[in-house]
Formats: structure tokens, C-alpha cells, sequence
């Protein structure tokens, strides 16, 4: 079978004739129109390929993946399954959507990447290509959120990091974007776990134990101090918060009042350099005790 007319309208031919695999050509710049006033157009310009389901009016690209698929939800892309109803209710896309998913059950995007490569999703404007992200890195198997083209939060399997700043080091890190932990949190209370049966090697501590207790907080150095701003490397145009090249003094940081590590007792000494808050509040109640002891005594 061969069927030519003018070159670049049709061109329908047979491998077993010409040689060449059964095809329907169009050549550069031509046109295949659909509907009475030829609504929608399919074509490819030499370098791309469009297809135009407005070309005169409105109207949405429905793609069905399984039998009687209804209208596609206003002017959209429309991915539909099955409908998503339930008990008869139906449900239509919000206005803002361009692209729509839709299925009886479960609906979902997957997106399979290299090992060391990421999968996500950007949100761009004329104020930047990616002013917002979720992504999932597989190299540092981690999900990184971001905002104004910055990295706000990072999930993996060990740690929550928000205001991302450098590594996290403990399973949760609120950090200020500058600092690794520099960051404020609100809170009407905080409660920690205290029930008997959640607990081992209870042992409980001794007047000796608050005398040390006071002793330690008489030797406590209070001082203000700011901290450094961490300084990230710059890749593909943005900060990687997850690095930290250096760190820089920065006097338009916060001045906070607290402890030196190094000056602290090792009573209130925490991992990774750190101050525990609980420790000191203990130390506190202990020293407290030890007084007030003192006091009913008449040692003081």
C-alpha cells in the first residue's frame, strides 16, 4: 500500500513496499486538526511538538485510562481512571488546577531517578525559576522543603531540621537559617515522659549529691554572646544548606544570654558541645534543695 499527495500533507506507505515502516507524515509546520471547526490541532515546528486543544474556544485534554471517562474537569489536563465519589458524592478540581489526577481509589505522581540524582516538584515566577520546592534527594536520602528559593525544612531517617543550617545532630534542630540550633521555638508548655513503668535504673540522688549541685551552679559563667553564621557553598545557582564552608561573626545576629560550653560543669553537659536544658533545671532544683535545707538548719 502506498498513498502520497502533495509532500508534506500525507505521506502512508508499507515497509513491504517502500521499505519503510506503515506511517502517516506530516511535514514540518503542518497541521492534524480535530473537530467540526478544527478545535484542536496537533503539530510539530522543526524543533518542537504542540498540541493545542484551544486552538478555537475552550476545552480540556481529557487522557482516559479506563472506560466512560466523563468531561475533563473545566479547562485542564484531566488524568482520569475511575471517578472519585463517595456514597454518589463527586468531587471536582479546585480552579486553580492545570493538571488534574483522578481515580476511584488511590491517585498518585511516581517519579523514578538515578541513586545519587533527586525527584521534586519546583514552583517558579518571575522572581526565580525555583521560589519554592519539595524535593527528595536520593544521594543524601533526605526531603528538603523550601521557600523564596531558600531550604526551610529537612526530613531524613535520623532528624527534622528546621530553618536548615548545616547538619543536624540530634532528631530535631531548630536553626534560624544561619545558625546549626540558633533558632527560636514558642511554646505555651513543654512535657517530657515521667511514668514509672516508662523508666529503669531509677536511683535517686543523695544530700551530697545537691551540695555538689549547688557548688556547681555557684561556679556558673553567665555571659551575651552572639552566634557565628554559618557560610554555605552555592550550587546550581542556590545556597546547600546542608554544607557549611565556614563561619562568620555577624553583628546583626541576635545577642543571647547563656552559657560557654566550655565553661559549663559537666553536670549540665550535653552531646556535640551542647548545654541541656533539663540538666540545668535540675542542677537548679537540686542546688535549690540543698539551700533551703541549709535554711531549716540554720546553716545559713
Amino acid at each position: 500500500m502506498k498513498i502520497q499527495t502533495t509532500p508534506g500533507l500525507l505521506n502512508l506507505g508499507s515497509r513491504y513496499e517502500t521499505g519503510v515502516d506503515q506511517q502517516i507524515r506530516l511535514l514540518d509546520d503542518q497541521e492534524l486538526r480535530f473537530g467540526t471547526g478544527g478545535d484542536s490541532r496537533i503539530y510539530f515546528d522543526g524543533s518542537d511538538t504542540y498540541w493545542d486543544v484551544q486552538a478555537v474556544g475552550t476545552g480540556g485534554l481529557m487522557m482516559a485510562l479506563g472506560d466512560s471517562p466523563p468531561a475533563p474537569d473545566r479547562d485542564v489536563v484531566h488524568i482520569w481512571q475511575a471517578t472519585a465519589d463517595s456514597g454518589g458524592n463527586t468531587v471536582t478540581a479546585h480552579s486553580s488546577n492545570t493538571l488534574v489526577l483522578e481515580n476511584s481509589g488511590h491517585a498518585s505522581i511516581g517519579m523514578l531517578t538515578g541513586t545519587s540524582s533527586h525527584g521534586g516538584i519546583y514552583v517558579g515566577s518571575s522572581d526565580g525559576e525555583h521560589r519554592g520546592r519539595i524535593i527528595y534527594a536520593h544521594g543524601d536520602e533526605q526531603w528538603i522543603i523550601s521557600s523564596v528559593a531558600t531550604t526551610r525544612l529537612t526530613i531524613d531517617d535520623t532528624s527534622i531540621h528546621v530553618m536548615a543550617s548545616g547538619i543536624p545532630d540530634v532528631e530535631l534542630e531548630v536553626s534560624d537559617g544561619s545558625t546549626t540550633g540558633g533558632g527560636t521555638i514558642h511554646r505555651a508548655a513543654s512535657a517530657a515522659h515521667s511514668l514509672r513503668e516508662l523508666k529503669s535504673d531509677i536511683v535517686y540522688l543523695t544530700d551530697t549529691d545537691c551540695a555538689e549541685a549547688c557548688d556547681d551552679v555557684k561556679l556558673l559563667k553567665h555571659a551575651t554572646f552572639r552566634y557565628l553564621r554559618n557560610v554555605h557553598p552555592v550550587v546550581d545557582g542556590a545556597e546547600d544548606r546542608s554544607q557549611v564552608t565556614s563561619r562568620i561573626r555577624d553583628a546583626s545576629l541576635p545577642l543571647h544570654t547563656g552559657i560557654v560550653y566550655e565553661d559549663a560543669p559537666t553536670s549540665i553537659r550535653g552531646p556535640e558541645g551542647t548545654v541541656v536544658i533539663d540538666k540545668r533545671i535540675a542542677v537548679l532544683e537540686m542546688a535549690l534543695k540543698h539551700v533551703i535545707g541549709r535554711m531549716e538548719l540554720g546553716g545559713l
